[in-house]
Formats: structure tokens, sequence, C-alpha cells
């Protein structure tokens, strides 16, 4: 296996069963609940939620990623699905729009679209309400989501207003246009950046000066210097200038300078690093008082709780909730939780709670009925921890903390086997510096490269070594690009590990092309099997079509069809697409070991449970 990125080289294979070493901490609880008997949620498709409820666009960007900007949310417009009812959904899927009303599907008229769709912002009522919808170099206006779209010219940005949408055209100019298409003869020449209130007014920056909006046809001239940033503020933008003088601009266009100007610039900069990471998070929890549609459980996180299928369960603002989704329930168990930081996690196949407090890190079992707790695991760190929680893309998928069970050795992990208990795995010193952790219940397979080109694994079960000479790699060197400049963290990987799995045999380790190059042709990935016998006998698996792999669980585009496999590639089955049908790619798509995320939609769960 082999993660040139960070300069490893790592190995995988098929799966192994050995027993678990006893452990040298374990914390065995009292009084534990009955453990029940689980199975994962069947799949089934519902329409993607989204994951923030995007009301405008993002702020001003040169990214090659951001064809719409404008402060109204710092989100990147990937917006694909919006909820125009109670049943009723707006969707963009496979480059056209559809609606989803009670669950029936209807393609609308995309016949203007040049090419095909990518997604769309949805204007604030403020400035005007509507939809941009865009492709490659296109905008298209429409005042409702199923109306008739108006094609923008070509540009390669653009930015929504008040009443209007701004396009960067190529050699340096601009165009604006209303709402409805048409042109607006009066604005600004060269328009270069927009900034806009949702409320209805913006600022806009161009070649001739810094200008002030409240509607397609009204422009006013600003004195303020080069403006470097501005953030939305209550009924106002505050304006950052290039000197760090902050200015005020209401609705009636007047620029008032501020007092504080160096104290505000520093905290609008942090306030930019802050808003970005809460995007990335997700933002603030929902309130425990609603219920999220069944769309946004797995993206929300979400947990299935194993008892029944539509049943799921979370910590959501230090509340343990449960909820139904079938039948709309949703009910709080327990007491709050105060200091800790907790989170739901049900990979291990049964419900934990994983929690760091400001002294302490614990892993809790929950009856999800009594709401009672039971600690499993529960320390004092002496040691930083570089990781808390399950390793995903490996299966079977486990609990690994980056110390010892004591919480004091570095160099370390400790483990939680399928029985509840905990061990500690004490990292082997060796002389090669590059190497990865393949973590599972119950072992630690360590493995690294020397510099003859050996690829070797040390089990930490058995203490044993097993090693796989660079004459048996040919074939797999060849297949995935390991020259030495890839091993030697000169350049990219062609291929980059997507899961391993634990066999029966020993490990398995799986490869997709990496989304920084272009795709072969025809699309390939590879199932690496490092067989554990001593034979050394490396086998090289070919898989066509696109994979989007987790663990022993994976989907495939192959030929116009979707197909699933529940062991680890070795077998798939052809099972049903979204109802719009087979995805163009997997370029948005996300699973795990409940389920998938995949463009518009949500798959919930799999076809088939793991078999490994």
């Amino acid at each position: 296996v082999m993660l040139v990125a960070c300069g490893l080289v790592a190995c995988s294979a098929p799966t192994l069963v050995v027993p678990s070493p006893r452990p040298t901490t374990s914390a065995a609880p009292i009084e534990q609940p009955t453990r029940p008997s689980v199975h994962e949620p069947r799949a089934h498709y519902v329409p993607r939620e989204p994951d923030v409820d995007v009301t405008g666009v993002e702020k001003p960007d040169e990214h090659p990623f951001s064809r719409f900007s404008g402060p109204i949310t710092n989100v990147v417009p990937t917006r694909s699905t919006v909820r125009l009812g109670d049943a009723k959904i707006g969707m963009v899927d496979k480059g056209r729009r559809f609606i989803v009303d009670a669950g029936r599907v209807t393609a609308l008229d995309d016949s203007r679209v040049e090419a095909r769709l990518d997604g769309f912002v949805q204007v604030p009522d403020g400035l005007g309400g509507g939809f941009v919808f865009y492709e490659s170099g296109h905008a298209y206006l429409a005042k409702a989501f199923d109306a008739p779209l108006i094609q923008f010219r070509q540009a390669f940005l653009f930015y929504v207003g008040p009443g209007l949408v701004l396009g960067r055209l190529p050699g340096g100019q601009s165009e604006v246009r209303a709402l409805d298409g048409s042109l607006v003869p009066n604005a600004p020449a060269e328009l270069a950046m927009l900034w806009t209130h949702r409320s209805g007014f913006a600022i806009a920056v161009g070649k001739n000066g810094r200008f002030f909006t409240n509607g397609p046809t009204s422009w006013k001239k600003l004195s303020i210097g080069s403006v470097v940033g501005v953030e939305e503020a209550d009924d106002k933008l505050i304006v950052l200038d290039s000197k760090d003088v902050a200015y005020h601009v209401g609705r009636d266009g007047k620029p008032v300078r501020l007092k504080d100007s160096e104290g505000l610039a520093d905290s609008m900069k942090m306030a930019r690093n802050f808003r970005s990471l809460a995007d990335l998070t997700g933002g603030a929890a929902p309130k425990v008082s609603e219920l999220p549609p069944e769309g946004a459980l797995l993206a929300r996180g979400w947990v299935p709780t194993g008892r029944k299928d539509d049943e799921w369960f979370k910590v959501v603002e230090g509340q343990p909730t449960v909820i139904r989704t079938r039948s709309n329930s949703l009910r709080s168990i327990g007491p709050k939780f105060q200091d800790e930081a907790c989170k739901a996690e049900g990979s291990t196949g049964e419900p934990l709670l994983l929690c760091m407090g400001s002294s302490s890190l614990q892993v809790l079992r929950i009856d999800l009925d009594s709401g009672r707790r039971w600690p499993e695991l529960e320390f004092q760190p002496k040691v930083g921890i570089q990781n808390f929680g399950p390793l995903t893309g490996y299966h079977p998928r486990t609990l690994a903390v980056d110390t010892d069970c004591r919480g004091e050795a570095e160099g370390s992990y400790c483990v939680r086997g399928k029985d509840g208990k905990y061990t500690t795995f004490a990292l082997p010193a060796v002389p090669e510096k590059r190497g990865i952790h393949y973590v599972f219940p119950g072992e630690l397979m360590p493995a690294s490269r020397s510099e003859q080109g050996a690829i070797w694994f040390w089990r930490a079960s058995e203490g044993k070594r097993y090693t796989f000479e660079p004459a048996a790699l040919t074939e797999v060197s060849a297949a995935l690009g390991w020259d030495g400049e890839t091993v030697a963290g000169k350049k990219q990987p062609k291929f980059i590990e997507a899961a391993v799995l634990l066999t029966r045999s020993g490990l398995r380790s799986f490869y997709i092309p990496t989304p920084f190059d272009p795709l072969p042709e025809p699309p390939v990935s590879y199932a690496v099997d490092w067989p554990l016998d001593g034979s050394g006998n490396v086998r090289l698996t070919r898989v066509t079509g696109l994979v989007a792999p987790i663990g022993a669980h994976a989907l495939r585009i192959d030929g116009g069809k979707l197909y699933e496999t529940n062991d680890g590639w070795i077998t798939w089955y052809e099972v049903a697409p979204p109802p719009t049908g087979v995805p163009a790619s997997f370029a948005q798509a996300t699973c795990d070991y409940r389920g998938c995320l995949l463009g518009s939609w949500t798959r919930i769960g799999w076809e088939r449970p793991a078999t490994l």
C-alpha cells in the first residue's frame, strides 16, 4: 500500500480473523445493557437536503472553482437541491433540473442549456428573488426554480447583487444584467467585484473607483480608498481599505469612518477565518426541537442505532437524541452533557459516545431506551491525542486512540476489540523511516518500504514480519506508478489508496485514480492482496469503472450501470440507481458505513451487510 503524498509506502491485503490478544488495559462496564441485534438500514434514496441554508452566494474570489461571488453566505456555490415546499424539492442532477414532489420526479425543460448545469444559487428576496443556475462559463436566470431559463453572456466569474448579476468577461470587461436578463445600460464599466448586503444594497469595485448601488439602475461613486475586504454587519456593510481604515456603509450609501479601525481590521480577518471553519464543519448544530429531514441525516452526522431501519441517534447541543424518521418522533435520552464535547458513534456495531472533556477522554456505552451510560474507557491523557475515534476507510472499522490505554506512552495505539475491551499495541522499533499503520480490532499492522523497494508488514498480535520483495511487486508498481520519484514523494501518485481490509488470509488494499489527474481511459481501479501466509505472492485485481469505496462496501459505475459490493470488490451486484438515473460520475460522492452522498441524492444504507 502506498501513500506517496505523505512520503510513505503502505500495503494492504485480504482479511484475517484471529483471536484478540489479551488486553493490557480494560474497563469492564457494570450492568451492561443487552446488545441489540445489529443490521444496517436497507439502501434507499432520498433527495439530499442542503447541508447549509444557502440563501446567497460566495464572497469575491478569483479562484477558478468559484464562479459566483458576493458576501451573502461565504458558502461555495455547489448547491444542487432546494426545498420548495413541505414535500417539494428542486434539484440539479446529471446536468439538468428536476422537481421531486412527494417522491415523484419530473424533468424540466433545459433545452436552452448549452452544456450541463453544475448548480445554482438562490437569490434572497431582498435582492429580487429567483435563481441563478450555472454551467461552465455561462449563467442562466430564472424567477422561479421551474421557470424558463434566460441565458447570460459567457463569463468566467459571476456576482449576484440587488436585482442584478455582474459577469466578469474575458479581457477585464464586465457586464451587468437585471434578473429578467435585460442589459443594464448605465452600470459602471469594467467592474471587478461586488459585495452585497442581503437586504438589497451593494458595493462594487471597478477600474474607475468604488460604487454603491441599491438596484440595477442606481449607481453612486464612493469616496473610499482601495477595498480589501467587506463584511455584513446587521443593517450595514463594514468596508476595510488597504490601510486598515474601516467604514460603515448603510442603505443611504454614505460611508462613515469608524474610530477603532485597526482593532476592527484584526477582528474582521479573524471572523473570516472562523466563518470559513464553521462552513467546513457544518456551522451551528441544529436545535433539538427540529427533526432533520431524512436526506440530511448522513451529512449532519446522525448514526443508525442498528435496532430499526429508520432509527438514528446523535448528540445535539450536548443532549443525546434518538429520532424515528418514519413516525417523525424525536426524544432526548438521559441527562445533558455539561462540560464534555461528546459525539455519537455506531461503527463498532453498537451505540457509543466519544467524549473529550477538559482533562479526560471517555468512551461510553449508552442504553438508547433509558439513556443510562457505562464507561468503557476513561483516562487523563498525559500526551497529545493525535487520533481519537473510528478509522474510516478500514474494515472492520474500529475505535483507536493514538496513545497506550493509560494515556501515557507515545508510539502506541489503544485499540478497541470486537469484545468491547481495549488493548495497547506498541509500535515496533524499526530502522525504516517511511511507513503507515493499519489498525483493526485486535490487530495493528505497521507497513513500510525499505531502501531496496521491498514492502513489509509487522503484525503486532503475533510479532511476525512479512516481506514482499521488489521482484514480486513489478506488476503492482507498474500499474500504480510506483516509480522512484513517486516513492520519494517528489511527485503525486497516479492512484491513491482508498480503503484497506483485514481478510481471512492477509490484507487487501484498494487504489482509485487520484482526483488531481485526468481519469484513465477507461477508468480503472485496483485491489492489491498481500497474503500473510509467508508465500510473498502479491496479487493484483483490476476493476473497471468509477468506484466510491468504503471498507468492505463500495459503489461502482461501469457501462451505464450501478453496482454494489459487500465483500471487498470480490463480488459485484447490480443495484438500482437514484430516481434520476445512474450518476455521470462520483466527483462529489462520499460513502461511509451508513450509506453514500451521491450528488443530489442521499443513499441511506447498503443492499447487503458487509461479509468480511
